[in-house]
């Protein structure tokens, strides 16, 4: 069960699964739905997850000089870590984790391994000569055209023509906005 299940019931002051009964995550308090919106709170949260990767790299660029990239990676992963514990904790949602099996341990595991790969390659391109943020991020940004194609590969999805064209122009765009500047 999603987050996206759950609805805020105003009356009674409590949070109520909205179709599948009790012991669902809950959202946080005062978070309710619009109907309308809810096929479109993805884009919301997507947005908000561009808007916050965008500040690694300036960041992140910053917190290299000087500095061992691997360490900085380490220092972000712990504070990174903390907050979605906090997070989490706020939003009472550690219900959730009995729900876990072995499978989902062994994914949650191997997408935290693909992230800290992620996370200390990228830093290592900020820290080497010529690692400009403007440059490293198109080139890092390359995992959202590869994200679907693994998603076509492994579960099944199957973009259309146009989220085709799309998924193009991104890798054609990753390629020249990284080009050698003259």
């Amino acid at each position: 069960m999603s987050v996206t299940d759950v609805r805020y019931n105003r009356a009674r002051g409590k949070r109520a699964a909205a179709s599948r009964g009790e012991g669902a995550p809950r959202t946080a308090p005062g978070v309710g739905t619009i109907p309308a919106m809810e096929n479109y709170r993805w884009l919301a949260y997507a947005a908000l997850g561009a808007v916050s990767a965008a500040a690694i790299a300036p960041l992140g660029k910053r917190g290299v000089e000087r500095l061992d990239p691997n360490v900085v990676t380490a220092v972000r992963s712990v504070v990174q870590a903390l907050a979605v514990i906090v997070l989490v904790t706020i939003i009472s949602g550690w219900g959730g984790l009995k729900e876990f099996d072995a499978k989902a341990f062994g994914f949650a595991a191997l997408t935290g391994i693909a992230g800290a790969a992620s996370w200390v390659f990228m830093f290592m391109a900020l820290a080497a000569p010529g690692g400009d943020a403007s440059r490293v991020m198109p080139i890092d940004k390359m995992s959202m055209p590869l994200a679907v194609v693994l998603a076509v590969a492994f579960l099944g999805e199957r973009p259309s023509g146009v989220n085709w064209a799309g998924i193009g122009l991104m890798s054609v765009g990753a390629v020249m906005a990284a080009w050698p500047r003259t």
